[in-house]
């Protein structure tokens, strides 16, 4: 786990868990001088740690995602600026294990035009990752009217199922109410 993810996101998390000299940590692999000390500056500028390197509030609070530190101080400034939603959304996309925004932007070559179409439906010319999230919306608006159609067919069945027992209640003797059924339920769902 530690090769494979950033050194700053494994110093972060090792200070989270309260190791206080980095230096002496038994790493597997030790990292390259050079390396930890970018990783450490990055930290230092996200405001992760102090100029003692020790953790920051607000590197407590980065430490409790499972992802890269930026993205981490991303979702956490948008909930100051109450856009958070829309901000893990594009975070969920690029921190996808199954490609997320580079699969977004996958253009086989036979379907260059066509893909380059797709795109351009979504596109926002100013950002990446407003089209990204432009994107999600789409999918999820389309998810819900799945569920919608869904929950439409399962209502449809109901009124057919109770239509059905009411013509074998009249064949069977029993009387109508009389009352005309209000709307287009049964024109809607046959």
């Amino acid at each position: 786990e530690i090769l494979r993810s950033s050194l700053a996101s494994t110093i972060l998390h090792l200070k989270a868990v309260g190791v206080k000299d980095l230096l002496k940590f038994d790493f597997i692999d030790p990292p390259l001088p050079e390396t930890f000390m970018r990783a450490l500056e990055s930290l230092l500028y996200l405001g992760a740690l102090d100029d003692a390197a020790n953790l920051t509030p607000l590197g407590k609070q980065m430490a409790r995602f499972p992802l890269e530190p930026e993205l981490s101080k991303v979702i956490l400034r948008s909930t100051e600026l109450g856009c958070a939603r829309e901000v893990v959304k594009i975070v969920a996309m690029l921190n996808s294990g199954t490609g997320g925004a580079s699969a977004v932007f996958t253009r086989p070559r036979h379907l260059i035009n066509v893909a380059a179409a797709a795109k351009r439906a979504f596109e926002d010319d100013k950002s990446d990752l407003i089209t990204l999230l432009n994107v999600k919306l789409a999918f999820e608006q389309q998810q819900q009217q799945q569920q919608e159609r869904k929950k439409e067919g399962e209502i449809c069945q109901t009124v057919k199922q109770v239509q059905a027992d009411e013509h074998h209640g009249e064949d069977a003797g029993a009387k109508r109410s009389g009352r005309k059924p209000q709307g287009s339920v049964s024109q809607w769902c046959f």
